[in-house]
């Protein structure tokens, strides 16, 4: 025998049919390729990355927005200056990025590097006769450039520069920091960023952070203020009173 259907007013309610979900699409997915991949691209390209950057443009079907063999030739100039080869890293510019030798803080910095790897040798003489004939005559039209200069002049006044208060300047830290400075300065002479989108992105996420937990304390330390507050007032202490 079939069951028979409940009788209308019964008091007994039919189960609702769950409301269909929309499915995902394909859109966020494909919005965030769009968006993350040319910053990839571009984070490789900068940082001289080449056969990783060919690979990755080919697989995303997207065109390099920089020259390889411009960019193997820069990262040959960075990778003398994290050796400490500063003359064979300007060979190398002036034979391929000659407008940035005639910017004078980035020659500066090139000089200050000779001189530190001068000073790395003990070859104080010479890196005194250096900072007369090549560094000086670069603060004549710049003399914000002298602070730079005794920043490192010091060292020539130790028998070990390395163990003195100055000696940081004479890490592989610092050949980093010029090579760094140096590959900016080549970007921008060929009309690319100095520094890519990815990296700006996530200092921009960091400093954003610490801004909101900044807020979260002072939040958290105001509402211990009240709390501090209302304890008083139920144990009937009386508050102090207000500065006329």
């Amino acid at each position: 025998e079939g069951e028979e259907a409940p009788a209308e007013g019964s008091g007994e309610k039919e189960k609702e049919t769950p409301a269909p979900q929309p499915t995902p699409t394909s859109s966020a997915s494909s919005l965030s390729a769009e968006v993350l991949q040319p910053l990839v691209l571009a984070y490789l390209c900068h940082h001289g990355h080449c056969q990783s950057a060919a690979a990755f443009a080919h697989s995303s079907n997207m065109k390099l927005p920089c020259d390889i063999a411009e960019m193997k030739a820069r990262m040959e100039v960075v990778k003398a200056l994290q050796a400490g080869n500063v003359r064979g890293a300007e060979k190398l510019i002036i034979d391929r990025f000659p407008t940035v030798m005639g910017d004078n803080d980035t020659l500066f910095a090139l000089r200050t590097q000779h001189f530190l790897e001068l000073v790395r040798e003990r070859k104080s003489m010479e890196a005194l006769e250096f900072v007369k004939q090549e560094m000086l005559p670069l603060t004549v039209e710049n003399p914000q450039l002298l602070v730079r200069l005794e920043d490192v002049l010091p060292l020539l006044a130790y028998t070990n520069p390395m163990k003195s208060p100055n000696g940081h300047f004479l890490s592989q830290e610092q050949r980093e920091v010029t090579a760094t400075l140096v590959n900016k300065a080549i970007l921008r002479s060929c009309k690319q960023p100095a520094e890519t989108s990815l990296e700006l992105n996530l200092r921009h996420l960091t400093a954003l952070q610490n801004l909101l937990s900044d807020n979260s304390k002072r939040e958290w330390d105001i509402a211990s203020h009240f709390e501090e507050k209302e304890v008083d007032s139920a144990s009937g202490s009386d508050p102090s009173p207000m500065e006329m």
